[in-house]
C-alpha cells in the first residue's frame, strides 16, 4: 500500500497527515520510516481511530475525518488543547457513550 502524506497551510506552519496502515492493527504490516527535525512551536499529534469515528448525536452520521483534521488543525496550538478537542468530540458525540477509546498525545517542542 502506498504511504501518502497531506499537507494543510497554516499560519504556524503545515500541517501534515500521513494516511497508512492503523499502528498494532496487523503484525505483518510494513512501515516506511519518515524522519523530521522538530523546530521550536512544532508539534506532533497522534490519536486513536475513537477520536473521529464518532457519532453525531443529532443527526445519527459519523463524524468524518475531515472534519476532526479541521478541529486538530484550528486546536492543536495552545495550552488548553487538550479540553478544547474533548469539548468539541463531546460536543459531537452528544450524551451518547462512547464506542471506541479516544486516546490523543501532542509532542512539542519548546
Amino acid at each position: 500500500k502506498q504511504d501518502t502524506v497531506e499537507s494543510l497551510p497554516l499560519k504556524n506552519g503545515p500541517f501534515l497527515i500521513g494516511k497508512r496502515a492503523s499502528v498494532g492493527k496487523a503484525q505483518d504490516t510494513d512501515f516506511i520510516i519518515h524522519e523530521f527535525e522538530f523546530q521550536k512551536g512544532q508539534s506532533l499529534f497522534l490519536y486513536s481511530d475513537g477520536c473521529y469515528e464518532v457519532t453525531n448525536a443529532k443527526t445519527g452520521q459519523a463524524w468524518s475525518f475531515k472534519r476532526f483534521v479541521k478541529a486538530v488543525a484550528t486546536k492543536l496550538f495552545g495550552d488548553t488543547w487538550k479540553d478544547d478537542m474533548l469539548e468539541q468530540i463531546r460536543k459531537v458525540n452528544g450524551d451518547q457513550p462512547f464506542d471506541d477509546d479516544i486516546t490523543m498525545i501532542r509532542v512539542s517542542k519548546s
